[in-house]
């Protein structure tokens, strides 16, 4: 298990990260339409539909709906956490295709699964990278920018730790219904078989 370690802000928000991975090599289109109808469901899975003004105030909207990091958007902006999280997700992606998406926020159990079947359903799609984080306060010494320790001899416990999980779709749902999931594990999930 690897583990990442990072210096974030010293105050952040809730984080959902999520990088979606092709079968085989994806066309121009597949990824537009895997992007697309990935936002479609991200917004279906979402405790905010019931929310008239979540839905229709673009500045609200922008709170909690996904993006994409890297061309954030008016009401989307990359906070500092999303810039570090980001290189993370880059490394991860390497020079691939992949969907890269983040959401200030993050999804409740039952919210995942849905978005889980959702996802690993598709043909084209191998498997998931997924990490959320809640609210966290670090020590206000580590507030610096842009610094980031991999396998380093100082583990101050004010950094953020990220663990990495390898799970199969299955092991995955069960984690969500037990509701044993961890937050600051970056999840990579996979179908439980291939065609």
């Amino acid at each position: 298990m690897k583990l990442t370690f990072l210096n974030m802000p010293y105050d952040f928000s809730e984080h959902f990260c999520l990088l979606i991975v092709p079968q085989d090599q994806w066309k121009k289109r597949d990824k537009e339409k895997i992007s697309q109808r990935t936002f479609v469901e991200y917004i279906s899975a979402s405790k905010h539909t019931e929310c008239h003004i979540c839905m229709t105030c673009l500045i609200c909207r922008g709170l909690w709906d996904l993006f994409d990091p890297e061309n954030p958007g008016e009401y989307t902006p990359l906070c500092t956490a999303c810039k570090k999280l980001l290189k993370v997700f880059k490394r991860l992606r390497g020079k691939g295709e992949a969907v890269l998406l983040f959401a200030h926020t993050d999804l409740e159990a039952e919210e995942l699964k849905k978005f889980t079947d959702y996802i690993l359903e598709l043909d084209k799609v191998k498997k998931f990278y997924m990490l959320q984080l809640k609210y966290f306060r670090v020590h206000p010494r580590n507030f610096e920018i842009g610094l980031k320790l991999e396998n380093a001899s100082i583990h101050p416990k004010d950094f953020v730790k990220i663990e990495h999980k390898k799970l199969k779709k299955s092991n995955f749902i069960d984690l969500l219904n037990e509701n044993k999931i961890d937050y600051k594990v970056l999840y990579e999930v996979s179908k439980d078989k291939y065609y």
